[in-house]
């Protein structure tokens, strides 16, 4: 028996729409990808474990001396003295800082004597700090730096030669100051030598050359009178009495 046609038609119609909803089915849905081979997967793990400890590693690494001076260099420039830039709250945590690093007695002392600025600085408050500080390494190095620095350089230095002093320490400035009479001779520089001999006086060690008494010729008593004379008579004469001087200019007078 044959079909009707209409029915045909109807039958074709549906087949064909049948068609297209499948195709246009097949083109909307999203590819689906296969996942990635195990050695892929394990490289991207890798990687990102990597980068992520990475990140970790460089939260937790602590900055070094250098960083820390960096960031004090303005700062302590701009101080109006030396106290309050010990005593601003910055300076005392990068102290605290560098000397919870643990670097090495003798690599502070390298970093005292030959670091520029804020370097030196802060090893030799980390050197100070320590609770069983080396008199032998410390000394030393301070007197170094009080003799070939100038400023708060040179001031810093003798406030910390003054604060860990466990015994005289007026004696090895003196003799310090002999060997080199010209250096001193100047204004900044007996402005720092009176305010450190002010402090030891006030802690009760007296102007002193020590138990060694310097035998000086004409010529260095001279040198050595024109830094005296730079200084409150109080402090200058013991120390004019224990060489033989006289002040030649209030004789003068």
């Amino acid at each position: 028996m044959e079909l009707p046609s209409t029915v045909l038609v109807c039958l074709l119609a549906v087949f064909a729409a049948a068609v297209i909803g499948w195709r246009a089915g097949r083109m909307a849905a999203p590819a689906v990808r296969s996942p990635p081979s195990p050695p892929e997967a394990e490289a991207k793990a890798e990687a990102k474990a990597k980068a992520e400890a990475e990140v970790v590693s460089e939260a937790e690494t602590p900055k070094g001396i250098h960083e820390w001076a960096s960031e004090l260099d303005d700062a302590w420039a701009k101080a109006p003295t030396v106290e309050s830039a010990r005593a601003a709250g910055p300076f005392r945590e990068a102290v605290a800082a560098v000397s919870a690093l643990g670097i090495p007695t003798a690599d502070l002392c390298g970093h005292a004597r030959r670091g520029d600025g804020m370097v030196a600085v802060l090893a030799l408050e980390a050197l100070a700090a320590r609770p069983a500080a080396d008199p032998d390494a410390l000394q030393p190095t301070l007197l170094a730096r009080i003799e070939n620095s100038e400023g708060m350089a040179r001031e810093h230095a003798f406030a910390l030669l003054h604060q860990t002093a466990a015994s005289p320490v007026v004696p090895p400035v003196m003799a310090m100051i002999l060997h080199n009479l010209y250096a001193w001779d100047d204004a900044d520089a007996a402005d720092n030598l009176r305010r450190f001999l002010e402090l030891r006086a006030a802690a009760g060690e007296s102007p002193s050359f020590g138990s060694d008494k310097p035998k000086l010729g004409a010529w260095h008593h001279r040198n050595l009178d024109d830094i005296l004379r730079r200084l409150p008579d109080a402090l200058a004469k013991p120390l004019r009495d224990e060489t033989g001087g006289k002040d030649e200019v209030a004789e003068w007078k």
